[in-house]
């Protein structure tokens, strides 16, 4: 039972997404964006987000001409780190944000993954004789030594 859980675990975090250039004048309330900020940006939002961020990332909660409000779940600094975050909304305004990509599920990288994984489990299961915690065992009385 442990053996199926952590496959189900693997195949829940195995969704491929892929970034899509978006105009920021687009961007609708609900959809998953990365914004790519200025370097004024990075300044100004530095108290709020951390020093020397390249990007931010989360879901769109309100976007108008002057500002994109977003719920952020992760911010990328100029270096290639990241941070995850826990939907904290932030306000930016528009002058901030050099440019935006639209995140989306890529279903067919995604299936792609799925059956990969799902084929290799059963491979290894097959290998390890059972593999899933089955004992290999049908019927039985259940006793033990006498």
């Amino acid at each position: 039972m442990r053996h199926l859980r952590l496959v189900v675990l693997a195949l829940s975090v195995a969704a491929c997404y892929k970034a899509t250039p978006l105009d920021t004048s687009n961007l609708r309330a609900g959809s998953e964006a990365e914004l790519f900020l200025t370097d004024i940006g990075t300044l100004q939002l530095a108290p709020t987000l951390g020093a020397q961020l390249r990007s931010v990332r989360g879901k769109v909660a309100e976007s108008n001409q002057q500002s994109i409000v977003l719920d952020v779940n992760m911010t990328t600094n100029r270096s290639g780190t990241e941070f995850i975050w826990r939907g904290e909304r932030v306000t930016l305004l528009r002058e901030y944000v050099q440019s935006s990509s639209l995140r989306t599920l890529d279903k067919k990288r995604t299936s792609l993954v799925v059956a990969l994984t799902l084929l290799g489990v059963v491979l290894v299961g097959g290998l390890l004789g059972g593999g899933f915690g089955f004992d290999g065992f049908v019927g039985g009385t259940g006793g033990g030594r006498q």
